[in-house]
């Protein structure tokens, strides 16, 4: 089973997919819903109001689609904040990137719920657990996300997980679905290429980089056809 998200644009809500329960709330109440499942969830998603359908969700392994305003050109991607643990909040370096974004994605590893808020205030926010992400945060995020922007997806995920490295964990998530770009973290390091014609990107950590990297969020350069992804250190 999946979940289903659309949101209402301007001209008319998106039509949702799927038969099951509708729910419509506004994403700035960040009001937690309970969808036909009985699975509570909560989303921050781009504009107006958000008409959410569920299906039936057996695990964990649900990817949560959302259908975001295809006029969007410019999102903000940053994973593996950490904050408090490895830092005391989020570097104001970061906000200063963020500035003139239309959608901020996080790829994990919040760790507390304040930074959802804080970015909340640049733009909205779609974000997915990470492995060090507390019991009550996760149960308000999903772990993998599928983004809807006209013709083009974007796959989100955190990438953690045994055996595999997180960018083969985040390819074999999507395999099937083929977005045009996967955003996950888990590593601390940046990445910025392509597999085939996805864009595999990982915006490495605001707060704890490792191997020698600087701390580093990213941007997601959005137009008709393409993606294209920009490493950025702060």
């Amino acid at each position: 089973g999946e979940l289903w998200a659309a949101v209402k644009l301007p001209g008319g809500p998106v039509p949702a997919r799927g038969p099951a329960e509708s729910v419509a709330i506004n994403y700035r109440d960040n009001s937690a819903f309970k969808g036909a499942a009985g699975c509570y969830r909560k989303i921050s998603i781009c504009g107006g109001l958000l008409t959410v359908t569920v299906t039936k969700i057996k695990s964990k392994d649900t990817i949560a689609r959302l259908v975001i305003d295809p006029e969007i050109r410019r999102i903000g991607v940053l994973s593996d904040s950490h904050v408090p643990v490895r830092a005391h909040a989020l570097p104001l370096s970061l906000f200063a990137r963020l500035e003139g974004v239309e959608l901020i994605l996080h790829a994990g590893d919040l760790v507390v719920e304040r930074v959802l808020q804080e970015l909340e205030e640049f733009a909205p926010v779609v974000a997915v657990a990470g492995n060090m992400d507390p019991p009550p945060l996760r149960s308000k995020l999903h772990r993998r996300v599928l983004l809807e922007c006209g013709e083009q997806q974007i796959g989100l995920i955190h990438g953690d997980g045994w055996r595999r490295q997180p960018r083969e964990r985040a390819e074999a998530v999507f395999s099937r679905l083929r977005p045009q770009a996967i955003v996950f973290g888990h590593s601390h390091e940046p990445l910025c290429e392509y597999a085939g014609e996805t864009l595999l990107f990982n915006p490495g950590s605001c707060t704890d980089p490792r191997r020698g990297q600087g701390p580093s969020c990213g941007i997601l350069h959005l137009d008709r056809n393409t993606i294209r992804g920009e490493i950025i250190s702060l």
